[in-house]
């Protein structure tokens, strides 16, 4: 079985997207849900589910990435996601920024950063749990998020719902700041762009900034 995930393959593939969204941080407030209770609006047939996580994933071996998606955007930027047994792990070029699991961690996108994945609607929905954004910026990111999800037919008419929940799970407790030799970074726990808990990683900080500002320049 090929392991790598085609981008194509992702395309309207209701069950990997319901999986995939399963492992966000996002809650519904209102009704104490957190995001795989709220995705029952969905009304996944949980056999079907079962079956196609079967065939899709392959049977467990010592190998511990099941499958990954890998993609080169630019001369400069390439995109790389293993996914794990136990958690959904991301990689810019070869730098580790973050996963979703038992320790969840993420670089953090600004708002603008992630927008510049719009050209590509399936990576923003795949980069989408990696962003941190501030509470001002809430109703934009609600909107941004639920046009993507409508890009895939079945999330239509829960879109709003899905969208609020995901971006409950977004907002950040502080937002960044601009350090004049590394570019943006952050002190928000669970942050791999937060320079006190990652010290060792400045020059990986300042090298992704550079590409991520000249990327969201040119898109």
């Amino acid at each position: 079985m090929d392991k790598r995930i085609s981008i194509e393959e992702l395309e309207g593939n209701v069950f990997f997207w319901y999986y995939y969204l399963c492992w966000f941080r996002g809650y519904d407030a209102e009704n104490e849900l957190n995001i795989d209770e709220a995705l029952e609006v969905m009304q996944i047939d949980t056999e079907d589910f079962a079956n196609w996580e079967q065939f899709f994933f392959p049977p467990k071996t010592d190998d511990e990435v099941l499958r990954y998606i890998t993609e080169d955007l630019t001369e400069e930027l390439s995109i790389h996601i293993q996914f794990r047994s136990n958690a959904i792990v991301f990689f810019l070029n070869d730098n580790y920024i973050g996963n979703l699991g038992g320790h969840f961690e993420a670089w953090f996108f600004t708002l603008d950063e992630l927008k510049s994945f719009a050209r590509y609607p399936l990576l923003f929905l795949l980069f989408m749990p990696m962003l941190g954004i501030t509470a001002e910026q809430k109703q934009e990111t609600l909107t941004l998020v639920a046009k993507h999800l409508t890009a895939i037919p079945v999330f239509a008419d829960h879109a709003l719902y899905i969208a609020s929940c995901i971006t409950n799970g977004l907002v950040m407790t502080n937002g960044f700041i601009q350090h004049d030799a590394l570019g943006f970074i952050n002190d928000q726990n669970h942050s791999v762009r937060n320079i006190n808990q990652y010290p060792a990683g400045k020059e990986d900080f300042t090298v992704l900034n550079r590409i991520l500002k000249q990327f969201v320049q040119e898109n």
